[in-house]
């Protein structure tokens, strides 16, 4: 089967996974399934002048008249009858007791987060294939799962898909909200519900534009300066997720200097370090628009340049966990002979 929906944003197909609680299992094992406040009278042996010893998944416990208290979910497991005989166990009769009880736990694909205990976020390259799931950690019968997006407050609508979902192929800006409900026939209508937010990054795209003496900034691939002159030079990065750091890296024939958000600077001069004085000021800004796009820029403010030392290849980077992205930007010698 295979679902569309929020146009062409997402293909959801059902996997053939359902994620179970794990339990003991015996193929040799009477099965006996029961309720808490039951009273299991369980069969071992009966010979006079015998020790007759019952182990828990493994674990020696007493079972006075071979009489087993369903108190609660804890007292379900594989149940052995030994007889005991010279330090040596003989296995006699064995059982796995399952006791009914609702689903309350649900752990979810994805790291929690929005600060509810019950919300789970899963950052997806696009492009790329991700598996959600959600998984009972307890309650028997074994728990469904079913798959909503909510579509306004106390409302979801029902996908029609139970088990895990695959998500195909997934486009950037296509961030999507799930909500898995998971509970068994003792449940009913009170399911456990998880949220799992879906959140799409690529790597940095790199936008730059540059202004001269306070003007508008422009995007070209070139501007032309002359000495004593002021320039702005912004590196600005809207990517989800947002950039780790951002880097100025600035070359020409004379020096190489390079600024980052995270490391500070680094200079290398062939000649004095009149160049490196002559930046005014580095500046890095940040503003969150949204929950998912975060604009960060870098700034660098250059006022009375020196020539030899501006003219070159100004080149911003900018990197998250996908990816590195660059783009450079050159400074030219303009006509200053009116200068």
């Amino acid at each position: 089967m295979v679902m569309h929906f929020k146009d062409v944003c997402q293909i959801i197909i059902v996997f053939a996974i359902v994620f179970k609680v794990v339990e003991s299992t015996c193929s040799e094992c009477e099965t006996i399934v029961t309720e808490v406040g039951k009273m299991l009278q369980l069969d071992c042996g009966e010979e006079e002048n015998e020790l007759y010893i019952w182990k828990k998944d493994g674990e020696i416990v007493l079972l006075e008249n071979n009489e087993l208290a369903i108190r609660d979910a804890s007292d379900a497991g594989l149940y052995e009858c030994c007889m005991y005989n010279a330090g040596n166990f003989t296995s006699l009769k064995n059982y796995t007791i399952k006791v009914k009880h609702m689903v309350s736990d649900v752990i979810s694909t994805g790291a929690e987060c929005g600060g509810d205990g019950n919300t789970t976020c899963v950052s997806i390259k696009e492009n790329d294939d991700a598996i959600l799931w959600c998984n009972a950690t307890n309650g028997y019968p074994p728990a469904t799962v079913d798959w909503y997006i909510p579509v306004e407050e106390n409302r979801d609508i029902d996908i029609g898909i139970s088990g895990a979902l695959v998500i195909k192929n997934i486009a950037y800006h296509c961030d999507s909200v799930f909500v898995c409900k998971v509970g068994n026939s003792l449940n009913g209508n009170n399911k456990v519900q998880k949220t799992i937010k879906v959140l799409v990054g690529r790597e940095p795209e790199v936008l730059i534009k540059i202004s001269k003496n306070d003007g508008i900034p422009i995007i070209k691939n070139a501007i032309s300066v002359c000495s004593n002159e002021k320039i702005r030079i912004i590196c600005s990065v809207n990517t989800f997720p947002p950039p780790d750091e951002i880097k100025w890296i600035i070359h020409n024939k004379n020096s190489t200097f390079w600024i980052s958000t995270n490391s500070g600077g680094h200079f290398n001069s062939s000649e004095e370090n009149s160049c490196r004085a002559s930046i005014d000021n580095i500046r890095f800004e940040s503003q969150k628009d949204s929950e998912k796009q975060s604009f960060r820029n870098a700034t660098i403010w250059w006022q009375n340049i020196t020539l030899r030392c501006v003219v070159g290849n100004f080149t911003c980077e900018a990197s998250n966990k996908y990816g590195k992205g660059t783009e450079t930007y050159k400074v030219i010698e303009g006509n200053c002979s009116g200068q």
